[in-house]
């Protein structure tokens, strides 16, 4: 018994012995590959695929360093090897795609491409490979449906698939039935790089059909198209696209009265910076303040402090769409505190083509009260457009003290 229990004893010993050693080999063998490797050079990898036969990974990284050395059979062997060790990775079957790809082997590189998509079929970066190659084999279909899966899972990849998509059809309905999913962002993505490569047409068609997601609209990304037309001086297109906008969206439906052309007439609400709302630009020497304790009508006001040695604009100013030949009335209300100035803030309005004020009410100076300054004016034939902004002419003295302005309106007159 007690030899048997021996004889036993330093079996299990051995066993124990011969499996430690057989780990240590293991991990030593792991561990120079791995320190192999980190060389990142060919010799390195083929190092370490010796040291780890096992391994996917470093056939794969060794097929693309001979890809890019020309060594193309070796590259396809070193690739091949990899989706044979593991067939589930999907960036194994695309190293094997671009191998086929440089050898001119089309049909390898599709059998290489479906397999990555079935290994991986939610994988932007799968997709937009896969994508690209059916658009350059000219299967517009399957190369849409591979770069949809791209934008629905890759949002900065956004902007590249909208213009490939783009490029590869010039159909904006196309994109929008078969790309582009029924995302308000999106469509509106799409709009300003159509309207930004100048491709009017395309961009009203997208806008339209953003228009009857009857879905809220991007505040942000809507009004940089309408700025887009502002500055195309397409005053119809953009006064058009501004009540969509805000017939679409109720909070700023809430900035416009019927009866005036002013929208946010008295700043009762943050300014967009943009559209047909209130714009601002850095001005030396000036400050703006929506003032909220002192006020004309509602509950603010914008207060402009001056501290500059010359100004002639203030850095606020908003675009108005008016007809032409038509007479309109203007008036806003203004209060001064200690303001010094040979020359003080009065309203500008002016033709969106004209470089001068062509309308000027009177100025102000000093302390005061609300005053109400007014004008009238008549419109061009060609005039539909106007820009109402606070100016000083002439604007070359010194100008020190505040501001506030509340209350501004336009209407046709009868």
């Amino acid at each position: 018994m007690p030899f048997r229990s021996r004889r036993a004893r330093l079996c299990l010993t051995a066993a124990c012995l011969l499996g430690a050693a057989f780990y240590l080999r293991s991990a030593a063998r792991e561990y120079w590959a791995a320190r192999a490797a980190q060389r990142g050079d060919v010799q390195a990898f083929q190092r370490a695929s010796a040291l780890q036969p096992g391994n996917a990974e470093y056939n794969d990284r060794l097929a693309t360093l001979l890809l890019e050395q020309g060594d193309f059979l070796a590259a396809k062997a070193n690739a091949q090897r990899a989706v044979a060790l593991n067939p589930h990775a999907a960036r194994h079957w695309l190293s094997l795609a671009a191998v086929y790809q440089v050898q001119g082997d089309t049909a390898g590189q599709e059998l290489a491409l479906q397999r990555a998509v079935q290994a991986d079929p939610f994988t932007p970066d799968v997709a937009w490979q896969a994508g690209i190659f059916y658009l350059v084999s000219g299967d517009l279909n399957k190369a849409l449906q591979q770069l949809q899966i791209v934008l629905r899972n890759d949002s900065q990849m956004a902007a590249s698939v909208l213009e490939l998509g783009w490029r590869a059809t010039h159909d904006a309905n196309l994109l929008l039935d078969k790309l582009v999913d029924a995302n308000p962002e999106l469509y509106l993505k799409l709009l300003n790089m159509l309207a930004n490569a100048g491709e009017e047409q395309a961009a009203a068609i997208v806008w339209s059909r953003a228009l009857a997601l009857q879905a809220p609209l991007p505040v942000a990304p809507a009004v940089a198209y309408i700025d887009h037309l502002v500055q195309r001086r397409d005053a119809a297109g953009a006064a058009r696209a501004w009540n969509q906008l805000l017939a679409l969206l109720p909070d700023l439906q809430a900035g416009r009265a019927d009866d005036n052309l002013i929208y946010n007439p008295g700043f009762e609400r943050d300014a967009l910076d943009g559209g047909f709302d209130w714009r601002f630009r850095k001005v030396p020497g000036i400050t703006f303040t929506v003032e909220t304790s002192r006020f004309h009508g509602g509950t603010h006001a914008l207060e402009i402090a001056y501290d500059a040695d010359s100004n002639n604009d203030a850095g606020v100013w908003q675009f108005v769409p008016v007809e032409p030949n038509t007479r309109y009335s203007f008036h806003g209300y203004v209060q001064a505190d200690e303001l010094v100035s040979n020359s003080g803030p009065r309203f500008c309005i002016q033709d969106v083509r004209s470089n001068r004020c062509d309308w000027l009410t009177e100025d102000v100076i000093g302390s005061t009260t609300w005053r109400r300054l007014a004008t009238e004016f008549v419109t061009g034939p060609d005039c539909k457009m106007v820009l109402l902004s606070i100016s000083r002419q002439p604007g070359t003295s010194g100008i020190r003290g505040q501001i506030r302005i509340d209350d501004l309106q336009l209407s046709p007159v009868p």
